[in-house]
C-alpha cells in the first residue's frame, strides 16, 4: 500500500486513558507506522483530568505517532463545555491547527465524546473520514446502555438517566446536530457484528463494516495452574461486574485476583476483607496483565453493560486461556463463535461456571485450544491491518486519491 498520512482523533490516549479504546488506538498507530505510514494523534489532556485521571508522566515514544494533547487555560471547563454543547467550544482552533499541520489522507475518529463531540466531525480536510464504534456513545449518553448507575437499559429515558447518573443532560441530542455530523463519515468500523447491527437498528444508516479488533501475538502458556485461580482485568465499576467475582469467591475454593481501578474500588476492598482467597492488584502494566492471564484457570469478563467487543477475552484466548463471560452484547458473539469459553447470565450462575472449570482440567484445556485457534484466525494484527488498509484504499480511490 502507498504510504499514507493518518490523523487519529480521540478523547483518551495512553497513558492518559482508561479502557480498550486508547489501547486499540495506540496499537493501530504503531502497526501503521511499522508499515511505513505516518500517524498523528489528537487527544484531550483536559478530558482525562476532568474524568478523574491521575497526573501521569507522559513520555510519548519517539518512534510512535506524533501526539497532540489538548490542554487549554480553561482546564476541566473545556470538556464540560463540549459535553453540554456537542462542540469543541474551547479547543476548535487547537484541533484545526493540529489537523492542518499535515496533508492527511485519513482522519480516523474514535471516542469523540469529550474531545469535541459531534462538532469535531466537521473539522479537517482529509478526503477519507473513518469512525470506529468503540462504545455505543452515538446511541447512549452513558456509552454502554448502563441505566441510572444500576442496571442494563430497559427503555430509553435518557434525560432522567443522565441526571440520576450524575451527568448534566445533553440537550443537543434532541437536535439535528448528531445526524447532520454523521453524514461527514465515509465508513463506520464496528468491532463486532452485534455492535454493527445495534447501530443500524437504532437508525444510523451510514456505510458500516465489521472489523474485529486485534490483539498482540502471545505464546500459548506452558501449563495450566495446579490450583484453581480466576482473574479479572478491567475498570472497577458496577457496569463491568467485578463485584460478582467477590460474591462467587465466598462459595468456591479458588483464588480470585482482580486488576484495575475505578469508583467501585473502596466497596470491593470492604467486601474482600476477611476473604483470604481474594486479592485486589490495582492497575497493572500490559505485561503484568499477560502474566496474570497465563497463571489463571480462566479469565472472567462479567460485564453487565453492552460491550462492543471484549479485548480482555481476546487477549486471554490468544494465550490459550479459557474465558468465562456474561451472555450479553458482543461477548456472546465472541464466546459462541470461538468456542473458547463458557457463558453465564446472572450473577448467581457464575459460581457454577467457575466450578466446572476448576473441577475439569480437560474441559479448560479444550476451551483454551479452541480460543487460541479463533484468536489466530480472527484477531491477529496482520489480518486487521490488511483489512483496514483495503478499506482506506477503496475509499481513497472513490475520492480520486490514488
Amino acid at each position: 500500500m502507498t504510504p499514507r498520512s493518518f490523523a487519529m482523533v480521540t478523547t483518551f490516549y495512553p497513558p492518559e486513558s482508561f479502557g480498550g479504546d486508547g489501547i486499540y488506538i495506540q496499537r493501530l498507530s504503531r502497526a501503521l507506522i511499522a508499515r511505513g505510514h505516518r500517524v498523528s494523534v489528537i487527544a484531550s489532556h483536559d478530558a482525562y483530568r476532568a474524568t478523574g485521571g491521575r497526573t501521569a508522566r507522559v513520555d510519548d515514544d519517539p518512534t510512535g505517532p506524533r501526539v497532540t494533547r489538548l490542554a487549554s487555560r480553561w482546564g476541566v471547563l473545556s470538556p464540560l463545555a463540549t459535553q453540554q454543547t456537542g462542540r469543541p467550544v474551547f479547543q476548535a482552533r487547537a484541533i484545526e491547527a493540529a489537523l492542518a499541520a499535515e496533508d492527511f489522507d485519513v482522519i480516523h475518529f474514535h471516542n469523540i465524546s469529550l474531545v469535541g463531540g459531534p462538532g469535531v466531525l466537521s473539522l479537517g480536510n482529509a478526503p477519507v473520514r473513518l469512525y470506529t464504534l468503540h462504545e455505543h456513545w452515538l446511541l447512549c449518553p452513558m456509552h454502554v446502555f448502563w441505566k441510572n448507575r444500576r442496571q442494563l437499559c430497559d427503555g430509553k429515558t435518557c434525560f432522567s438517566c443522565q441526571i440520576r447518573s450524575g451527568r448534566p443532560p445533553q440537550l443537543w441530542r434532541y437536535s439535528s446536530l448528531l445526524p447532520d455530523a454523521l453524514r461527514r463519515i465515509d465508513l463506520f468500523l464496528a468491532p463486532s457484528r452485534f455492535t454493527l447491527e445495534k447501530h443500524r437498528s437504532e437508525g444510523i444508516d451510514r456505510p458500516m463494516a465489521h472489523l474485529p479488533n486485534f490483539v498482540p501475538d502471545a505464546s500459548v502458556r506452558v501449563r495450566a495452574p495446579e490450583s484453581a485461580r480466576f482473574f479479572y482485568a478491567g475498570r472497577l465499576e458496577a457496569s463491568k461486574g467485578p463485584d460478582a467475582l467477590i460474591r462467587a469467591s465466598r462459595t468456591i475454593q479458588a483464588e480470585f485476583r482482580l486488576a484495575g481501578d475505578g469508583p467501585l474500588l473502596a466497596e470491593l476492598e470492604s467486601a474482600a476483607q476477611g476473604l483470604p482467597n481474594v486479592r485486589l492488584l490495582g492497575r497493572l502494566k500490559p505485561d503484568e496483565v499477560g502474566r496474570e492471564m497465563e497463571a489463571a484457570t480462566a479469565v472472567v469478563v462479567p460485564s453487565r453493560c453492552l460491550e462492543t467487543f471484549g479485548l480482555t477475552a481476546a487477549e486471554a484466548m490468544m494465550r490459550g486461556v479459557p474465558v468465562v463471560a456474561r451472555r450479553l452484547g458482543a461477548l456472546t458473539e465472541i464466546i459462541e463463535e470461538s468456542g473458547g469459553g463458557l457463558l453465564f447470565e446472572r450473577d448467581e450462575d457464575l459460581p457454577e461456571a467457575l466450578t466446572r472449570l476448576a473441577a475439569d482440567s480437560g474441559l479448560a484445556a479444550d476451551l483454551g485450544r479452541r480460543g487460541r485457534a479463533a484468536a489466530e484466525r480472527s484477531w491477529r494484527e496482520k489480518n486487521h491491518i490488511d483489512a483496514y488498509e483495503k478499506h482506506v484504499e477503496k475509499l481513497l480511490a472513490a475520492k480520486g486519491r490514488v
